[in-house]
């Protein structure tokens, strides 16, 4: 998950609480937030959440809204939808669109993520 870089890290992490609170607090799932920037220009999050029901009695059956494409889509539509709320705040006119580049029109391959060791300054 990539925070956007046009929010500092304050803005960054204030995106993913709503984000984590419509998708999965509020319906009672916890989740564990890690958000890294070293400064690389890779700023990115890590969510964990157990797929299993927890209670106080411990892990119990498996949550199948949780472990399901369709809750992944939904998931990423409601990330680009916090994020393009945020971006109208700032007044920026940028704007994130979930769908693939065939549902939005768009006729180019799409680009495979490197990593950041692909895009670090080489050194001898």
């Amino acid at each position: 998950m990539l925070p956007c870089r046009e929010f500092d890290l304050g803005e960054q992490i204030e995106v993913l609480r709503e984000y984590i609170k419509e998708n999965f607090t509020a319906k009672g799932v916890i989740v564990d937030l890690n958000v890294h920037d070293t400064g690389n220009g890779n700023p990115h999050a890590h969510l964990m959440f157990p797929t299993c029901h927890v209670s106080s009695e411990g892990f119990g059956l498996k949550n199948l809204d949780l472990d399901n494409r369709m809750s992944l889509l939904v998931w990423r539509e409601s990330l680009a939808e916090v994020n393009n709320r945020k971006f109208e705040e700032k007044g920026l006119e940028k704007r994130i669109d979930h769908r693939t580049l065939e549902a939005q029109g768009i006729d180019r391959e799409p680009t495979i993520h490197l990593g950041h060791k692909a895009c670090a300054p080489f050194r001898a």
